[in-house]
């Protein structure tokens, strides 16, 4: 599933772990600007 989103548009809900082990959810980040860059190599 992909989701398609627009400079500007509220960051939809995600749950993401770091390379440290801690999750990171939409709500960690609410309230300041945010870069979210994903990648995947196949």
């Amino acid at each position: 599933m992909s989701a398609r989103v627009s400079l500007g548009d509220p960051l939809p809900d995600f749950v993401l772990p770091d390379l440290e082990g801690r999750t990171w959810t939409r709500a960690d980040l609410l309230g300041s600007p945010s870069v979210v860059f994903c990648f995947a190599t196949w």
